[in-house]
């Protein structure tokens, strides 16, 4: 998902190859941010994570070695796009599992407290 709301956005924003860096970014970096909640506080993991986000940068940021693989180079705004889809893509599923438990307490709550029949 962040991947292709990345894609669209910078889609509509500029030419098909920005895009497709921007997609490519969000898909890396949005993995990369799932690896990282689910690890936990391990120091190897975030470094690891922290590192390839770093990697990622250069390769398609410098402009000579983003070209050999077939990147643009990303400027503010679709960086912007892309680590705001990546983000996203951690913290919805956050957001509604917290909401969807709340719903569920407070519907348990309203169930215990209503007299049978």
């Amino acid at each position: 998902m962040a991947a292709t709301a990345a894609w669209i956005v910078a889609r509509v924003t500029g030419t098909r190859g920005r895009a497709d860096t921007v997609a490519l970014v969000a898909l890396v970096t949005s993995q990369l941010f799932q690896t990282l909640q689910d690890a936990g506080r391990d120091p190897v993991v975030a470094v690891a994570a922290v590192g390839s986000l770093v990697v990622l940068g250069v390769v398609v940021s410098v402009p000579g070695l983003s070209h050999f693989f077939g990147s643009r180079p990303p400027g503010p705004a679709a960086w912007t796009i892309a680590l705001a889809s990546a983000a996203g893509s951690v913290l919805v599923p956050l957001a509604v599992r917290g909401a969807t438990d709340a719903l569920r307490k407070v519907h348990l709550q309203n169930t215990r407290t209503q007299p049978a029949g």
